[in-house]
């Protein structure tokens, strides 16, 4: 399964790419990235495509996601992102794509989801990571999605003031390089690798 959240350019410009060299047996997106040219024409290298929005499930051998957000359409793509929730080994996680303080806020914290790992938003962006709903989901990692000297400055200084003010630890791309984490039911090991 490969899971698209959005139609930004950024998080499906490779995707054709990645399909050409890994058997994708099912693509998932939203609703909004199904309209989109780039998704439609990545649709002849997968076997299914599913469009799907909060509250979905999507399971993957024996991995079981919630989505959790969107839970409609608003017609702005970063606020359309899909949001995944679910156990990955001994962790909980979340995923959430480039989602916006206004959805985190509206949608998420009347949750009360709580993740041992967080994606942070919008690769570290001013315009998600709300302090209350970090505040609640009371990660022990927080990853972040960014390249290196990038033009937008991500990730941007609130969202790391805003890790640091609750004590939560974070990672980041541009200075970690790969990150991944081996997960077992009972326990997991984070891993980085940059070349030097």
């Amino acid at each position: 399964m490969l899971v698209l959240t959005h139609p930004d350019m950024d998080h499906v410009g490779d995707a054709g790419v990645l399909m050409s060299q890994v058997p994708v047996r099912l693509l998932v997106t939203t609703p909004m990235a199904g309209e989109t040219t780039i998704v439609k024409s990545l649709t002849a290298n997968v076997a299914r495509w599913q469009a799907v929005m909060a509250p979905n499930h999507l399971r993957v051998g024996p991995l079981k996601f919630d989505v959790v957000a969107p839970a409609s359409a608003s017609g702005e793509t970063n606020a359309e992102s899909l949001v995944l929730y679910g156990k990955i080994g001994d962790s909980q996680w979340l995923f959430t794509g480039d989602t916006t303080k206004e959805v985190e806020q509206a949608q998420l914290v009347p949750q009360h989801l709580q993740a041992d790992f967080l994606k942070v938003s919008h690769h570290g962006s001013k315009t998600a990571s709300d302090f209350a709903f970090i505040q609640a989901l009371n990660p022990q990692l927080a990853l972040i999605s960014a390249g290196r000297n990038n033009r937008y400055g991500h990730p941007h200084q609130e969202t790391l003031a805003t890790l640091q003010a609750l004590h939560i630890p974070a990672l980041n791309t541009a200075t970690s390089g790969m990150i991944w984490v081996d997960a077992t039911p009972k326990a997991h090991v984070v891993n980085t690798f940059i070349r030097k």
